[in-house]
């Protein structure tokens, strides 16, 4: 990548190049395409891209590039699709938090555990997990890119959904004001210790500060799982089970699928990436007779398990014993057959489990047609209303969408 000299004609980018160094300060055109751009859209081109080392460098940084005017927008690991990060207008800096993913510190006494902002959620689990620790929320399915930073500053949700959201797991914030200055919020053990300043910097995708380093709560890792899919007749079917399951914490995970959905991605796997799966359950039994049977199970499955499924429903339950596990098993059982639902192969949950932060493999489909995700968090009354709007949506638009090849 092209860097640019202290003698630039920009007398900005001399004065970050001075602060930073050469290396952490990029002006070639692909870089500055690519960093201008989210999953979904492409933003205003960004006049450069910044790495700083830390959290004074960074604030340091801040300090240069608004006293000068000009509006900075940091950046994680690129896999939103909300233009959070995209730059307002051309011309903006934009802060590469990459370089900043050092995991500073792992409290087992208190707790906690701290990290830059650039670290991603696989990089703490790795360091986590062999001490059977994790915090309450422990990251989004493309957690091998998305970083903590991100997560704390779009809301990000799966691993752990059923202790909230990624910024319920946070109790403190080090964060880089417009003016260079740096804000620790919280005390680092109890967040609302005085007024919620954590709070307030949270889910702001950046807006309010640049957020240098995050101290999220830990738990004790679950050691036994159990694991649960339905077919379901209907969206209305699904969504109430789903409602009803998180109304108990009954899962720790749940995630569904349209008949849509569904057929494509299990149209996309190969063996491969099949064989891969398979071993990653394995691994996660805590025996070698539990991994043999784990692996049957999913083995005997195969690809069919699916075959005419309108709807399905994917449960995982986790806890410090097998007993429970299995009583929440049972009771999301009861539930989903409440709702009309019919067992299946439970192969989705286990293999998702046994593999957390798989490759990210939701933009590109298996004809190379481009997929785009949209997000939304809405209360459990309120889902029905907008899958049903989703899908009339749909229905008013589907002869251009089938002319225009969308799906």
């Amino acid at each position: 990548m092209a860097t640019w000299p202290v003698e630039t004609a920009d007398p900005l980018i001399g004065a970050l190049t001075v602060l930073l160094g050469a290396d952490a300060v990029l002006v070639d055109a692909e870089t500055r395409a690519l960093f201008s751009q989210d999953v979904f859209s492409r933003g205003p081109l960004a006049r450069v891209i910044i790495r700083p080392r830390d959290a004074v460098a960074l604030a340091a940084a801040v300090r240069a590039i608004t006293a000068a005017g000009v509006a900075v927008v940091p950046r994680g690991g690129g896999m939103s699709y909300t233009g959070g990060y995209l730059p307002p207008a051309a011309g903006a800096v934009v802060v590469d938090t990459a370089a900043m993913d050092r995991i500073l510190d792992i409290d087992a006494v208190n707790m906690t555990v701290t990290v830059e902002a650039g670290c991603t959620w696989a990089k703490l689990y790795a360091a986590l997990h062999p001490l059977g620790l994790r915090p309450p929320f422990w990251g989004t399915l493309s957690g091998r890119y998305a970083t903590v930073g991100g997560g704390m500053s779009q809301n990000g949700l799966f691993w752990g959904a059923k202790y909230g959201t990624a910024v319920d797991s946070a109790v403190s914030f080090k964060v880089a004001l417009a003016d260079g200055s740096l804000v620790s919020t919280g005390s680092r053990f109890f967040r609302p210790f005085g007024p919620d300043l954590t709070g307030l910097f949270a889910a702001d995708t950046g807006a309010l500060g640049i957020k240098a380093e995050v101290t999220l709560k830990l738990m004790r890792e679950a050691t036994h799982f159990a694991f649960a899919s339905f077919s379901f007749p209907t969206a209305a079917a699904l969504l109430g089970a789903i409602s009803d399951v998180a109304r108990d914490g009954l899962a720790s995970e749940v995630c569904g699928f349209d008949p849509f959905l569904q057929a494509q991605r299990m149209q996309r796997e190969s063996l491969a990436s099949d064989t891969r799966a398979l071993i990653g359950v394995m691994k996660a039994q805590g025996s070698i007779l539990g991994a043999l049977k784990q692996g049957a199970k999913v083995v005997a499955a195969g690809r069919s398990f699916l075959d005419g499924v309108p709807f399905s429903a994917h449960f995982t339950c986790e806890g410090r014993t097998q007993t429970r596990c299995d009583e929440d098993r049972a009771e999301i059982v009861a539930i989903a057959r409440r709702h009309g639902g019919t067992e299946v192969e439970a192969t989705i949950p286990r293999v998702m489990r046994a593999n957390p932060f798989g490759p990210v493999n939701s933009m590109l489909g298996p004809q190379g047609e481009r997929w785009v995700p949209v997000h939304g968090i809405v209360r459990h009354g309120d889902a029905p209303g907008v899958v049903d709007a989703i899908t009339a949506l749909y229905a008013a638009h589907a002869a251009e969408m089938t002319a225009q090849g969308i799906g």
